[in-house]
This record gives C-alpha cells, structure tokens and sequence, in this order.
C-alpha cells in the first residue's frame, strides 16, 4: 500500500506509514456477484418438464385415438386352431377356410363328434366338477325318459335300440352293417371287442335335443353310437359309411383309453369309411399352397365348436395327415400310436416310441409331403 505523504510503500495490511506514521487508506474492494446458478438449473428443470409432458400426450394420443391393435394379430399361428370358442391361428388357416366357406358341406351325415371332453386338461376346479356331474346326470336322465318306450335288437357283438315297430327294419338293417365294420375295421386295426356297442337311433329331433351337435354332424359317438334314422329306409353307401366312421370311433377311444386327439380319431374314421370327395381336394390344394406349415396340434382338441368352414379344413387336415402316417408307416403303425396313448403317453411320446419320429417332425413331414403332392398334381 503506498502512503501519499511519503511516497513509502507498505505492506496491504497496515494502517500507517511505517515511515512517516501517516495514516494510510484503506482500498476500495469492489464487489462482483457470482453469476447466478439458479437460472440455469431452472432452465434444464423446465426443458425435463416439457420434455415428459410431450411424451405423455403423444401416449395418450396413442392409447385414445389410435385404432387399437388387434393382439390376435401377432399370436403365431401355429398355436391356436383347436376352435372351441372357435380360436384363431393363422392367417393361412382363414385363407383356406375363406376359400372354402360357399363350398357344399360333404359332412351331412358322414362326420361324427368324438366322446366329449377327451382332451381336457387332468385338473379342473371343483365347482366346474360339480357342474359338470350335474350336467352329465341331467343328460342321463333325459336320455332314459326318452328312450324307456326304446325296443332293443341284440346282435354278436351290438345292441341296437330304436323307437316303435315301425323301425324294426331298419334297426336289423343297421345291426347287420355294423357286424360288417366290426369285421373290416377289425381287420385293418387289428382289434376286436369283447364288449358288446350300443347304437341308439333317434329321430332328427331326438338326435338335436340330446346330443346338440352342430349341424354338420350327421352322427356321434359319445360311448354310444347315436344316429339320427329320419328317411332312412333301405341301405346305402352313405348309411355305410356314418356306420363304419361310427364303429371306428368306438375302437379308437377304447385302444386308447380316450386319449386320442381329434385330428387323429377324425382321421382313422374317415378312412375306414373311405371318405373322399373332390371338396376335400380342393381343401388340401389350398393347404398345400399356404406358405407356413399347418399344424396338426390346433387339431387336437374337440371340433364341437366348428362351424361348417372350419369343420371342412379341420376333418381334411385329419384325414390327409392320417393317411400320410399309413401311407409311410403302414396302418399298423396308427394301431401303436394308440396303444402308447391308452398306456398314458402323451402324443409326443406316442408318436415318437411309434413311428420313431418326433411329432414335429411328423407334422413338418406331413406338410411337405401335402406341398410336393398337391403341386405335382
């Protein structure tokens, strides 16, 4: 600090001149605030609140006014055909059904149901249990009231209930077609039952109101062969064939204890009533043409829910990958196949301890074989 009375200069920490004593003046410190943080912090505050509010109106955006996509959409289609509701598998699937649905229905008599709920899961919750008991009583106790005034024919191997005199004809006829798909199914299967079949045959109405099967089932079996006989007088090719399709059920559930799925069951049956029609054709054409390949697993549970598009696709599919298994592996391979699944296997096992492939590849087989037939045709 330089003192003005003599010009010495002193350190900045005292107040006199060490020279001459004179009091020395002190510096004037100018003060120079900090540049100010806040508005900083506040400037990158607002940008992160308008940044989220932006995101959250282009969300609600999408969530209210966006058309909503249809999950279905993306669901592989190989998972999901087995139709109870009915679900939706692929777009290739409704492609061929779309190309099919004004085509005749060739299942008017000739195509039966299954024994109902064969392929339900092993746990079901007890109130479902109960209510399904008390539905299956019921159905029981309708059935008795209707068929106590029923007559019976007694056969080797079949009894035969029908309504009034009048029917006493044909319920011989019918014993005696059924004694003949015992031999001939007997036969290519390679079995023969010791217990005697039931087959009941009712009037349309009766068959409608007890078994409520859809409208393209012209017969079913259920643990008894159930026929509706309205107009039927003498023997056909078509009677023949509801018979054999029936009786074949019959054996299919009991070599495997029930346990057999849909597309396999359908298809035995349809080829020992030796269904073929050029609708069916037609079908696998379309199938054949279908980029993906077509599951057989959509089709191992119950058909009861199809309507008459998705009934042609699902009973063409059976019979074509059952005839492919006979065709490469020999009927006797389909007779192993059931046996595994009576014995408690699951279809993959079944498949695999049975023809020695995997149900994959049984179904990526299929498929190529349908792909390389149909376009060589």
């Amino acid at each position: 600090m330089l003192c003005k009375n003599c010009g010495t200069n002193s350190p900045d920490n005292t107040t006199k001149c060490l020279k001459c004593g004179a009091n020395l003046l002190l510096p004037i410190k100018i003060f120079r605030p900090e540049p100010e943080k806040f508005s900083s912090t506040l400037r990158i505050v607002v940008t992160l609140l308008i940044l989220l509010l932006s995101i959250t109106c282009i969300a609600a955006f999408k969530l209210y006014f966006m058309p909503k996509h249809d999950a279905e959409t993306d669901i592989d289609t190989t998972k999901q055909i087995a139709i109870s509701a009915p679900d939706r598998e692929d777009s290739a699937l409704e492609n061929i059904q779309e190309s099919v649905k004004d085509k005749p229905d060739y299942r008017t008599m000739a195509q039966p149901q299954t024994v109902p709920n064969l392929h339900r899961g092993p746990l079901i919750g007890e109130g479902s249990q109960k209510k399904e008991n008390y539905q299956k009583k019921a159905q029981e106790s309708f059935e008795e009231q209707i068929e106590k005034r029923f007559q019976k024919k007694e056969g080797s191997h079949f009894t035969v209930k029908f309504e009034g005199g009048e029917n006493s004809d044909i319920g011989h006829l019918i014993s005696i077609l059924l004694e003949e798909a015992y031999i001939k199914v007997g036969f290519d299967i390679g079995y023969y039952p010791e217990d005697r079949i039931e087959a009941v045959l009712y009037t349309l109405q009766q068959f409608t109101d007890i078994t409520r099967a859809p409208g393209w089932a012209g017969a079913i079996y259920d643990g008894r062969i159930k026929i509706p006989i309205g107009g039927v007088t003498s023997r056909t090719s078509l009677l023949e064939r509801v018979l054999f399709h029936e009786y074949t059920h019959a054996l299919v559930h009991r070599l495997s204890k029930g346990r057999a799925p849909v597309w396999l069951n359908e298809g035995i049956a349809q080829y020992e009533e030796g269904a073929a029609n050029e609708n069916i054709n037609q079908i696998l054409v379309q199938i054949a043409r279908s980029e993906k390949p077509i599951p057989l697993r959509p089709f191992e549970g119950s058909f009861m829910g199809y309507n008459n598009m998705q009934a042609s696709v699902a009973y063409s599919v059976s019979l074509s990958a059952t005839e492919y298994i006979i065709n490469e592996f020999g009927i006797s391979a389909v007779r192993r196949i059931l046996g595994n699944l009576g014995e408690g296997k699951t279809i993959e096992e079944a498949v695999s301890s049975g023809l020695y492939i995997s149900y994959e590849d049984l179904q990526s087989n299929w498929f190529m074989s349908l792909k390389k037939r149909r376009f060589a045709d």
